[in-house]
C-alpha cells in the first residue's frame, strides 16, 4: 500500500537472465558447483540452463568436460596407429576416475600433438613446468580402454591379456608403442646396441614370446627389480634389420622420434664397422652354432617322421 516492493529476483529468473554467461563459464571448465556458487543460482537451476541448450553436464561438484574428441577412438583396434596408442598409454598412461591422462616431457610435445590430432581433441595441450599433457574425460573411453586390459593403478596388474585383445598383426604395433612409453635403448660392451622393456612380469614374457616368434631374436628371462620386472636384448649387426623391420616398417607412422632418431644413430655404429674383428668373428660364430643347433634338431624331427613311414 505504502508503493515498497519486492525487487529480489528468484533464482530461476537469474537463471534465465544470465544464462549465456552460465555456459561461457561451463565451456571454460568451471562446474556447476562453481557457477552457482559465484552467481548466487541454485545447483538446479544451473543444470537446467545447460540442459536446455543441450551441453554436457556432468555430477555434481564434478570437472566437466571443455572439448570434444571422439570416444570410441579405442571401441575396435583395426588400425596401426589405435594399436600404437594402446600400447603407449598401456606404459605411459594413467586412468583416474573417468579420465585418460597423459603427461610427458615438455622435449616430447609433438608427440601428445599426435595423439590429440588422432583422438580429434579440439583443445590446446597443457605445457607447465617442462611438463606437456592431456587429459581426456570419457566414461565411454575409459571404459573400452578397461575392456582392452588397461586398468586403472594398472603398473603391476598389466599382464599378456592386453596383447591378446589384438590381431597378429597390431601386435607388433603395440609393442612399438609400448617401447616408446617403457623401453629404452643403449649402447652396451663390444658397441653393441641394447634395447629393453619394463613392466610385468607376464607381459615382459608376452613381449619375449612374439620377438622370438617374429624375429627370432631372444630377449633376456626377466629381471626382477622392486616388483617391476625387465628384459633385455643385445643388438648386433645382424639382428639390427630384424628389430628395425619388426618395429618400423609399414607400421604407425605416429612412432615418438626422439627415440626412433636414437634407435638409427645405433645403426652408424654398424654401418661404420665399429665392430672389431675379434668380435665380429665371435658374433658369426655364435650364430652359425644357433643355425647349426636349429637344423640338427630339424634332422632328428625329420627321421623321426621317415621311420614312422618305414613302419607303417
Amino acid at each position: 500500500k505504502l508503493g515498497i516492493t519486492n525487487n529480489k529476483k528468484t533464482s530461476k529468473q537469474k537463471a534465465i537472465e544470465k544464462e549465456f554467461e552460465i555456459i561461457k563459464l561451463y565451456q571454460s571448465s568451471h562446474s556447476i558447483t562453481d557457477i552457482s556458487v559465484a552467481l548466487g543460482i541454485s545447483w538446479d537451476h544451473v543444470k537446467q540452463v545447460l540442459l536446455k541448450e543441450n551441453i554436457f553436464t556432468s555430477k555434481r561438484g564434478s570437472t566437466p568436460r571443455k572439448f570434444n574428441f571422439n570416444e570410441n577412438f579405442f571401441e575396435k583396434i583395426d588400425t596401426p596407429e589405435k594399436a600404437y596408442w594402446l600400447g603407449f598409454i598401456a606404459a605411459d598412461g594413467c586412468i583416474f576416475n573417468e579420465s585418460l591422462y597423459l603427461v610427458l616431457s615438455s622435449a616430447d610435445e609433438k608427440h601428445l600433438l599426435k595423439f590429440k590430432q588422432r583422438v580429434g581433441y579440439e583443445g590446446d595441450l597443457k605445457v607447465k613446468n617442462k611438463r606437456a599433457s592431456i587429459i581426456l574425460t570419457s566414461k565411454k573411453m575409459i571404459s573400452d580402454l578397461i575392456k582392452l586390459g588397461i586398468l586403472r593403478k594398472k603398473t603391476f596388474k598389466l599382464d599378456e591379456r592386453v596383447l591378446s585383445f589384438l590381431e597378429e598383426e597390431n601386435k607388433r604395433h603395440f609393442i612399438l608403442g609400448y617401447f616408446d612409453g617403457d623401453g629404452s635403448v643403449g649402447i652396451g660392451t663390444h658397441n653393441r646396441m641394447i634395447m629393453s622393456f619394463c613392466g610385468s612380469l607376464n607381459l615382459m614374457d608376452e613381449i619375449r614370446t612374439t620377438f622370438i616368434d617374429k624375429t627370432g631374436c631372444f630377449f633376456s628371462e626377466p629381471g626382477k627389480n622392486n616388483n617391476i620386472f625387465s628384459i633385455t636384448l643385445a643388438i648386433n649387426e645382424q639382428r639390427f634389420p630384424k628389430i628395425k623391420k619388426f618395429l618400423y616398417e609399414d607400421g604407425s607412422k605416429d612412432f615418438l622420434e626422439r627415440k626412433h632418431n636414437l634407435f638409427l644413430k645405433k645403426e652408424e655404429l654398424f654401418k661404420e664397422n665399429h665392430l672389431p674383428e675379434k668380435t665380429k668373428s665371435y658374433v658369426r660364430t655364435r650364430e652359425i652354432n644357433k643355425l647349426k643347433t636349429i637344423i640338427n634338431s630339424a634332422q632328428r624331427e625329420l627321421d623321426k617322421l621317415l621311420e614312422c613311414g618305414e613302419a607303417a
